[in-house]
């Protein structure tokens, strides 16, 4: 085996999971702009962390909180998008959301923010930032929406931007999950049971990721690591939403495997990553939230 063209490097430990080249998506207004729609790029971007909530704008104007004349919170995107242009208006990020859409994601809800952020920016450091800022003011509203949150930049990089209760609970309360697989076939047999048609997880309507996993292997490709859990996929391209669910749901599966992993796509772009602890890892742990 040789090694492929593009290795993308990713710490599974950031990575949170949408729509893509390899899917669609959900109707938003964007902030400013009043755009729709998603973006498009490769893969590869770093992932944001999750700033806590704060009263203040890392970028400009005050956060804001509740939707003004109601309780409990911002319940519609609109009014996200109005309460993210009033607050956040002159923050530097702020051009940079092209639209708010709700998706079902590995069957669960989450609340995407549509970015023009690229790892291919040579700035890094103003995009990280960036996308950290825009994090931060997210995590800040009480939003009623859906339990997930997360950014998606232009790369279809997903990057979490905080979480919500609202009567959730992770993916090893939501559903009976099987044990943890300890091969390449029980890795392909745990995400045809969790995720795959009558199992316990319903898809999105969109989400093609499990109908093109072609293969599971766990075999030394000889890149002196040692042997790599490796998934060929008929993707046409690792730069596609469907890749990062993968990737995601790949994640959720607990496996000791998951010390050294390659996701392959057709053009030979992918994700290689390795998970720390895999052996100590609980099925389930890198899951969304789901509703009760």
């Amino acid at each position: 085996m040789t090694l492929p063209r593009r290795l993308l490097p990713l710490c599974s430990l950031v990575l949170a999971t949408l729509l893509a080249g390899c899917g669609g998506g959900g109707g938003g207004a964007a902030p400013g702009s009043g755009a729709g729609g998603g973006g498009a790029g490769a893969a590869g971007a770093p992932a944001a962390t999750t700033g806590s909530a704060s009263t203040s704008d890392p970028g400009g104007g005050a956060s804001g909180g509740g939707e003004p004349g109601t309780s409990g919170g911002i319940k519609t995107i609109d009014a996200l998008n109005a309460a993210i242009e009033r607050d956040h208006g002159s923050a530097d990020w702020f051009g940079d959301v092209t639209a708010i859409t709700e998706e079902t994601l590995l069957g669960a809800p989450v609340l995407v923010v549509h970015t023009t952020l690229s790892v291919t920016d040579p700035d890094y450091e103003t995009v990280n930032r960036k996308r950290n800022d825009l994090a931060t003011a997210l995590d800040a509203y009480e939003q009623t929406i859906a339990p997930n949150v997360a950014i998606l930049d232009a790369e279809f990089q997903l990057a979490p931007a905080g979480a919500r209760g609202l009567d959730s609970v992770p993916m090893s309360e939501a559903f009976a999950l099987p044990e943890r697989p300890g091969s390449a076939k029980e890795v392909r047999a745990w995400l045809d049971a969790v995720y795959g048609r009558g199992g316990l997880v319903t898809l999105g309507p969109d989400e093609a990721w499990l109908d093109s996993l072609e293969e599971v292997r766990y075999e030394d490709p000889g890149w002196g690591t040692g042997k790599v859990l490796w998934l060929a996929t008929s993707l046409p391209t690792y730069r596609c939403l469907d890749a990062q669910l993968l990737q995601k749901a790949l994640l959720t599966t607990g496996s000791p495997l998951l010390e050294s992993w390659y996701i392959e796509a057709k053009d030979g772009t992918g994700a290689a990553g390795a998970t720390p602890g895999a052996k100590d890892t609980p099925v389930g742990q890198d899951g969304f939230l789901y509703l009760r």
